[in-house]
């Protein structure tokens, strides 16, 4: 048995904080208390060697703080003592992998050195350590040079920007510092007082203190993955197809590759099925992305009809086929499975059974997700609420289930535990999961390709979850179902934004300390080094809206957690009239305003409205409208234009009020559905009060919007938040455009999340653009998102063409009514890379709008990724030319000449 002592040496405590040594040891399950000394805090256990290996990880927190590197043993076969240095602050982003990938793929590692007694190890984490430079230890002692740096002792790194010496016995108590040796004669030391170590068996462990703040830089492209064009596409961008994208990079100076979200998303099997945002799991991946020729087993008579597919999967280069490259990829897919179970069906049975039992990450969803597909293809439909009954499966007895008997229906059918399916039954099930085990492996290998070239990958993690899935059919309760997720009113949507998601429980998902989100983030770090969270307000508070409201009407919601205005307090003020307010308020003067002549006969005519008294009432609720209305266009007796313009009315209609019942205690509070700032977002309803009232609504919203949440947004945040930083060390950045509360950029540096920096987006709504020299450190830069035009579409727009002209490029006369010049998109480019930006990142088509040669020759507006504007977008942008090319052209050597003269690492 050993005896370990633990340290922590430089812990600045406050009065009545207490601190902890916790971990998977079995000493350290319940959180050891650490005892207080001038030298510092520490605590001493017992253990075998065995378990050192074993449950190698610990950490430390105290009362009021958490530690976030993730600590290891030292292999020991004697007693020590191990002095470990209190983290730097979450806010500090040198802890993430993405650190790891960018600054360590080059560099050679040494296995760390095995303690004997009397002997010394000094370990220490240097951040910031590009590969050329090197790491020594310098002291006091005869051992460590007696001060002279040309005496000092080189460090060798284990890994992870760890260096360590060899095992030292020290003479006496000895001082010491670290030193980065940048060149000859070009050193660094370590800022603070001198470090000390005793001559006792022991490893010490610290973090460099530098004398100033590092703040490195580097340049990234932003594509998803199905718009990758190689020499060996399959219709559409496949995950192998990152390795030939890291290529690229690596040639161009390029060290972040961002995709959008990679998911399932198949649903009505058609190209709606195309936004990427609309996943049915959070999970699986989209089997689009398959690389047909390299699953294991298959054919060469299907690998011959790819290659006579080929041709006629992508005729236009410049978009993709969704259903057809979908429909293909699963029929091959189907075609390859049936051969290989054909061929040995126990075999493949239990590898499949191996593979999804062979991480906690993946056991946590695969079951629920083979089941789901298969259910949904016994019934022919992803809306589970459609389903109904077989022999194996009883929907409405499923559906009443808690989630956790969920989990047990789920794990009896996916292992046929009970025999309620046949074998062959079976075996279509297990396709899913076989797909999945494609699906999973050719990502981590192009992942782990990225890691190897030092590129970090970048994922992107959605805010919503689509209703009709697999996490809310086996979940439930994670999901307030009755709501959807979206957007207030603002100057740019009268009736804000409703994106039909469900909003999260997340006072029943902080019971299990966030699971279901650190699973997600778990699962992404498999792949990822960094993500992207989509619409990162929503876990400071959400825009919740009625479940009976459509997708694209956002006015009658809320926000949650909120502070809402009491009815007690408009009663004192004289406003009594809750019916009035709450209640749409359409006299038949609104017809020409709010809903054409024509809109309103049709739907008096259809008796989905009724006119009494003079005002107009709805007679059902939004969503059985609109149901109602679509029907008659598949019956072809309504068109499509005519639908929508009668659906708009009815949303106008409905949206017509001054305030929203609360949802929960609707007889005592209320919220406004208005924005006051913006005078766009007041309804018809609101201009017809009387002007004092219009003046109390008014300072009310205005306290509401601006000035009531600060501290309950941040505390929902500072519960939320860290959940990722216990389950990932992933580097995240933000998604924090549009109304920003103080309080959302203030915790975001607090738990190290980069913000975004849209140059066309300015958070400052009087300026027309940000200027990049505004930017901090803690950004990741871009002229352009996916839900932006590309460069060279934008321009097409002359109005704000012109104000860039004048304002950021400067230049005089008429020329901004031309297309934009190569040199001039260029110039652009360049005005993000010499950014204080952490991260400069570029659309693929803007990176190549700066050649002539390369840039797409057709019409510009091909090339747009999404248009928000337009509810059901064909996500379909696909790179005119192969990756390949770009590397032989001299694109890339073109691209690393603009990286490195801006003085970002390549």
């Amino acid at each position: 048995m050993l005896h370990i002592r633990l340290e922590l040496s430089n812990y600045e405590s406050r009065l009545g904080e207490e601190v902890f040594v916790c971990g998977q040891h079995p000493a350290l399950l319940n959180d050891l208390k650490m005892t207080y000394s001038p030298a510092g805090w520490y605590v001493a256990f017992d253990s075998t060697p065995e378990d050192l290996v074993s449950f190698k990880t610990y950490s430390y927190k105290t009362t009021w703080n958490q530690d976030v590197y993730k600590r290891q043993f030292p292999a020991l076969t004697v007693s020590a003592q191990i002095v470990d240095d209190w983290t730097l602050p979450r806010s500090d982003p040198w802890f993430t992998s993405a650190m790891n990938v960018m600054l360590t793929a080059s560099r050679t590692t040494v296995k760390a050195p095995v303690l004997a007694k009397s002997q010394t190890v000094f370990q220490v984490l240097v951040p910031y350590v590009q590969p050329h430079e090197e790491v020594f230890i310098v002291g006091s002692s005869k051992e460590l040079g007696l001060w002279k740096i040309d005496e000092a002792v080189k460090m060798e790194h284990v890994g992870n920007r760890v260096f360590t010496t060899s095992p030292i016995v020290l003479s006496q108590l000895t001082e010491f510092k670290f030193v980065v040796k940048h060149c000859e004669d070009n050193f660094t030391w370590e800022s603070g007082k001198n470090r000390a170590a005793q001559p006792v068996t022991q490893q010490i462990n610290g973090f460099f203190r530098y004398p100033y703040k590092p703040e490195p830089k580097f340049a990234g492209v932003n594509v998803p993955v199905f718009s990758l064009n190689t020499k060996n596409s399959f219709g559409c961008g496949e995950f192998s197809d990152i390795k030939v994208l890291a290529d690229f990079c690596k040639k161009a100076g390029l060290r972040v590759i961002q995709v959008l979200p990679i998911f399932d998303t198949i649903n009505t099997q058609t190209w709606v099925d195309s936004y990427p945002y609309g996943a049915i799991t959070v999970f699986a991946l989209h089997p689009m992305y398959i690389n047909i020729g390299q699953i294991k087993g298959v054919t060469k008579k299907v690998l011959e009809e790819v290659e006579t597919l080929k041709p006629t999967m992508i005729p236009n280069a410049i978009e993709i086929q969704y259903e057809k490259v979908v429909a293909e990829k699963l029929r091959l897919m189907k075609k390859i499975y049936k051969h290989l179970v054909k061929q040995d069906r126990e075999s493949l049975t239990k590898q499949i059974m191996t593979w999804a039992e062979s991480s906690p990450e993946i056991k946590y969803w695969i079951q629920g997700y083979t089941v789901f597909k298969y259910l949904a293809e016994t019934f022919k439909t992803v809306d589970f609420n459609k389903w109904t009954e077989q022999s194996f499966y009883d929907n409405a007895k499923f559906l009443a289930l808690k989630d956790d008997q969920k989990q047990v229906f789920i794990n009896k059918l996916f292992s046929n535990a009970d025999g309620a399916l046949l074998q062959d039954q079976q075996m279509d099930m297990l396709f899913y999961t076989w797909m999945q085990m494609q699906l999973d492996e050719q990502l981590f290998d192009a992942a782990n390709y990225c890691r190897q070239h030092g590129i970090i990958l970048k994922g992107d993690i959605p805010i919503g979850v689509n209703k009709v899935s697999l996490d809310t059919w086996e979940r439930t309760s994670l999901f307030n179902m009755e709501t959807s997720t979206g957007a207030p009113p603002d100057a740019f949507s009268a009736t804000g934004q409703n994106w039909g998601f469900p909003t999260y429980n997340w006072e029943l998902m902080a019971n299990d300390d966030y699971k279901w989100w650190q699973q997600r983030f778990k699962h992404m770090g498999r792949f990822f080094d960094a993500f992207r969270i989509d619409h990162v307000l929503g876990w400071f508070r959400i825009w919740e809206i009625p479940g009976d409201c459509i997708k694209g009407n956002g006015r009658l919601g809320r926000f949650y957690p909120a502070m809402p205005i009491r009815w007690e307090w408009l009663e004192q003020k004289g406003i009594w009239d809750r019916q009035r307010l709450t209640q749409p308020w359409n006299p038949i003067d609104v017809i020409g305003k709010l809903i054409s002549q024509e809109d309103c006969d049709y739907l008096e005519e259809e008796k989905l409205i009724q006119i009494v008294d003079g005002f107009i009432k709805l007679t059902k609720t939004e969503v059985q409208i609109d149901l109602y209305l679509q029907d008659k266009v598949k019956e072809g007796k309504l068109t499509r234009e005519q639908y929508l313009t009668a659906i708009q009315g009815v949303v106008l209609l409905n949206a017509n009020r001054c305030l929203s019942d609360d949802r929960r205690y609707k007889q005592f509070d209320c919220h406004p559905i208005f924005c006051n700032t913006v005078e766009g977002t007041e309804t018809y309803s609101f201009s017809h009060l009387p002007a004092h009232e219009k003046d109390i609504l008014r300072k009310f919203a205005l306290e509401y919007f601006y000035k009531w949440h600060e501290e309950i947004w941040g505390d929902a945040a500072s519960k939320r938040l860290p959940a990722i930083g216990r389950a990932s060390d992933m580097l995240i950045v933000g998604e924090d455009l549009g109304l920003l509360a103080p309080v959302v950029p203030k915790k975001m540096g607090e738990y190290g999340l980069l913000g975004l920096r849209v140059q066309r987006m300015p958070a400052d709504p009087t300026q027309d653009f940000w200027n990049c020299d505004q930017y901090d450190w803690m950004t990741v830069c871009t002229p352009a998102t996916h839900d932006c035009s590309g460069l060279r579409s934008w321009w097409n727009d002359k109005k704000t063409a012109e104000k860039y002209w004048y304002q950021q490029l400067g230049r005089y006369g008429q020329d901004y009514m031309k297309d934009i010049s190569a040199q001039d998109c260029k110039n652009i480019l360049r005005k993000h890379l010499y950014s204080k930006s952490m991260v400069a990142v570029f659309l693929m088509q803007d990176l190549m709008s700066m050649d002539k040669n390369v840039h797409y020759p057709g019409d510009v507006t091909d090339e747009d990724i999404n248009h928000p504007d337009v509810a059901e977008w064909n996500w379909k942008y696909h790179m005119h030319i192969t990756l390949e090319e770009m590397m032989e052209n001299g694109f890339a050597e073109e691209c690393m000449k603009e990286v490195l003269d801006s003085g970002r690492i390549i």
